[in-house]
């Protein structure tokens, strides 16, 4: 089950589309210390870009597409991404 960590920083600048922001809990910053962050100017907005921009891995295989060799997972059908309208499959948000 993927967390969701969210933050509120009001910027001082009039363009409020950056005031949130959302990352998965536990993400590590890639080589150049970058991390996938969502924004927006809400909660939500900022965790639905997210979504956009790395959508969160299957819960049933763990993003792997398959546990065995050959063997795609029946939930994700083999892309390792969850679907973001499974209401089975819930999101935490921290």
């Amino acid at each position: 089950m993927p967390k969701i960590a969210t933050n509120y920083w009001a910027k001082p600048i009039p363009i409020r589309k950056f005031d949130w922001s959302a990352w998965y809990d536990g993400d590590e910053p890639n080589d150049d210390g970058q991390m996938i962050i969502g924004h927006g100017a809400t909660k939500q907005e900022a965790i639905d870009e997210l979504f956009e921009i790395k959508p969160p891995p299957c819960v049933d295989c763990g993003g792997k597409g398959g546990v065995l060799p050959g063997i795609e997972c029946a939930t994700c059908e083999g892309s390792g991404e969850r679907c973001q309208d499974d209401k089975l499959d819930p999101i935490i948000i921290v």
